[in-house]
C-alpha cells in the first residue's frame, strides 16, 4: 500500500502533465530544444512560486484583516495580498524567456507563460498546501480536489497572461507595448483576486 503523503505528491504532478502534454502536442514548431525551454521554464514556475511565497508571507499580512469581513474586503486582500505577488511573478518569470529566446508569436508566448504557471501551480501544492492537508488526515482526497481545480485555474490565467504578452511583443506601438504588458498582469490578477 502506497502512503497517502507519497500519493499526494504523484497527484499534484498528474495535472500539471496532462495540461503540458496537451499544450504540447498542439504547437506546430515542436523540437528538442522548444521542449528544453518549455521544461525550463517549468522549473522557473516552481522557482517563481517560492519568491511570491515569500513575498506574500510579508506584504500579504498587512491586508490578512480584510478576510471574510465583507466580499469587497475578501476581494481586495485577494488581489492585493495574494495575486499581485503570484502573477508578478509569473509575469517576470514568463518576460525573461520572452526576451532571452526571442519569441515572436503569441501561441508561444501562451505556452511559455501557461509552463510557468504549469510550474508555479505544482509548486504551491506541494510546498504550500500539502503539510497543510498531511495534518487532517485525508491529504490524497484534500490534493486531489486542489490540484483538479487549481491547476487549470493557474493555466487560464498563464493563457490570458501569455496573450496579452504576444500582442505586446507583436505591437510596434510603445504606447500598445506598454497597454499590453500592463493588461498582462492585470487581468490575470483579477481574475485570481475573483
Amino acid at each position: 500500500m502506497i502512503n497517502s503523503s507519497i500519493l499526494s505528491i504523484i497527484v499534484c504532478f498528474i495535472p500539471a502533465i496532462i495540461i503540458g502534454l496537451i499544450l504540447y502536442y498542439f504547437d506546430s514548431n515542436k523540437s528538442k530544444k522548444k521542449l528544453l525551454l518549455l521544461m525550463l521554464s517549468f522549473v522557473v514556475g516552481e522557482f517563481m512560486f517560492y519568491i511570491a511565497y515569500r513575498l506574500d508571507m510579508h506584504f500579504g499580512t498587512y491586508f490578512k484583516g480584510f478576510i471574510a469581513t465583507s466580499y469587497f474586503k475578501s476581494f481586495l486582500y485577494a488581489l492585493f495580498g495574494v495575486a499581485i505577488f503570484e502573477e508578478s511573478c509569473k509575469l517576470i518569470g514568463t518576460l525573461v524567456f520572452i526576451f532571452k529566446y526571442k519569441i515572436k508569436n503569441i501561441y508561444n508566448s501562451i505556452v511559455l507563460s501557461s509552463f510557468v504557471a504549469l510550474g508555479f501551480s505544482m509548486a504551491e501544492s506541494i510546498f504550500f498546501y500539502l503539510p497543510k492537508f498531511l495534518d487532517k488526515g485525508n491529504a490524497f482526497i484534500l490534493m486531489l480536489n486542489r490540484t483538479m481545480s487549481t491547476t487549470p485555474t493557474h493555466v487560464s490565467f498563464g493563457i490570458v497572461m501569455g496573450y496579452f504578452l504576444g500582442k505586446f511583443i507583436l505591437s510596434k506601438n510603445i504606447w500598445k507595448k506598454i497597454i499590453y504588458n500592463i493588461l498582462a498582469l492585470v487581468i490575470p490578477m483579477i481574475l485570481h483576486a475573483l
